[in-house]
């Protein structure tokens, strides 16, 4: 039966890389930017939660909404949404924060080229210790006696798969906790919302592959 876990904090990030820099979004900029806050508005967007930083190679021009953890950037290579405190619950609604801010940039001619989302949690083991998850994937050399000079007292492990890879390790934050990051990467035709389901698929194996599940103590 798979160890029961809560997720104590998660963060989710989108990247779209653009196909080639566009200028337009770090110079002049007052069309650029009034598009984007014209968009953001519907969502509780203040002018006062904005800022540009960067030199003209990683200018990026900053956008917060505080009451949702969201950040949303763009510079001339590409822009990146970040949510903090995620959930599965609150996905169409931040979808719709992402698909506005995303089209307003695209429509300043920028054409996505790669896309990326990185989902990183902390997962804290409500019954099992997480040695017993982790010590699963030590490799076998080091599972054998070893003086205590190299005997191994933490255990992480790491994958590369073709479209993405796969980090787990110990929590420094959480008690009895694993850290995952899962970077999964996607051309620049997919849909966002074919990217939502390869996320949740990510999600899943990665569960699968701990042999945990989240519930209640």
């Amino acid at each position: 039966m798979p160890s029961l876990i809560k997720i104590p904090y998660s963060t989710v990030e989108y990247q779209a890389r653009f196909a080639g820099p566009v200028v337009k979004l770090i110079a002049g900029q007052a069309e650029v930017i009034q598009a984007v806050v014209d968009a953001l508005l519907p969502f509780g967007f203040q002018f006062m939660n904005m800022e540009t930083q960067g030199t003209l190679a990683n200018y990026n021009t900053i956008l917060r909404l505080p009451g949702r953890n969201i950040v949303f950037q763009y510079g001339a290579d590409g822009c990146t949404f970040t949510k903090d405190s995620s959930s599965w619950q609150t996905t169409e609604e931040d979808l719709r924060v992402l698909i506005a801010a995303r089209s307003a940039v695209l429509a300043q001619g920028a054409e996505v080229g790669a896309q990326t989302v990185t989902l990183a949690m902390h997962l804290q083991l409500l019954e099992t210790p997480r040695e017993d998850i982790l010590t699963r994937f030590t490799p076998p050399p080091l599972r054998a006696e070893l003086s205590s000079e190299y005997k191994p007292i933490e255990f992480a492990g790491a994958a590369k798969f073709s479209h993405g890879s796969l980090l787990f390790d110990y929590s420094a934050t959480v008690a009895n906790g694993i850290f995952v990051r899962f970077i999964s990467q996607f051309d620049g035709k997919a849909s966002l919302e074919d990217i939502v389901v390869r996320v949740r698929k990510d999600e899943a194996f990665v569960f699968t592959l701990l042999d945990v599940q989240e519930g209640e103590q």
